[in-house]
């Protein structure tokens, strides 16, 4: 079911390969009808060096939601709705963790860090959220449009063969994590041994 967040993700990303790791977990907790497949399936990949988080969850109704987090940023998706929430990309307060230092160690260093760091007064940054809405559409015809021009012309399509293999590979990998309780590994161009409680693809 995560095949088309996969290659939606994939698209958005510029990514067209498989993940090099999938870690998965859940299980069956509300249809519990003789099903083997789990309604709660939550996933850890790693596509190059970029954790992808997806999950499936059969017991609540919820909208679909993508989200792109980076340093300067947010990007989250929605049916209808693009929303940017901009980050300066820098810390804007100290780091929490100087609480456990003694209060003379933790006061200097607040000290030192207000110093270096504090804006001046009327040049605080304010990111501005944005979010745009679009209309309710058809999708059925963008797509067969595509498709026929790809026909007619020989143009490739973004999402051909190989593509869709690779959204398809995550999701076989995912359910092989699931399955053996433990992360799956996938190949590349060779067979290699491959130590216990590990499944390769």
């Amino acid at each position: 079911m995560l095949v088309h967040l996969l290659s939606g993700m994939q698209f958005v990303t510029g990514i067209n390969e498989a993940p090099k790791r999938a870690s998965a977990f859940g299980g069956i907790f509300r249809w519990k009808d003789g099903r083997n497949t789990p309604d709660v399936h939550p996933v850890l990949f790693e596509y190059g060096n970029i954790p992808v988080y997806m999950r499936l969850t059969l017991g609540t109704e919820t909208a679909e939601v993508t989200r792109f987090m980076g340093s300067k940023g947010i990007l989250e998706l929605t049916e209808f709705t693009l929303t940017h929430t901009p980050q300066a990309g820098i810390d804007l307060a100290p780091s929490y963790y100087c609480y456990g230092l003694p209060a003379r160690l933790r006061n200097a260093y607040f000290k030192q860090w207000h110093d270096e760091h504090d804006p001046k007064p009327g040049q605080e940054p304010a990111p501005d959220t944005q979010t745009w809405h679009g209309n309710d559409y058809d999708d059925l015809r963008p797509h067969l449009w595509n498709f026929f021009q790809s026909v007619r012309s020989r143009k490739p399509v973004v999402q051909d063969i190989v593509f869709g293999h690779h959204a398809a590979l995550g999701c076989h990998m995912a359910n092989e994590s699931y399955y053996r309780k433990s992360r799956c590994i996938g190949m590349r161009l060779r067979r290699r041994s491959s130590p216990k409680r590990e499944s390769r693809l």
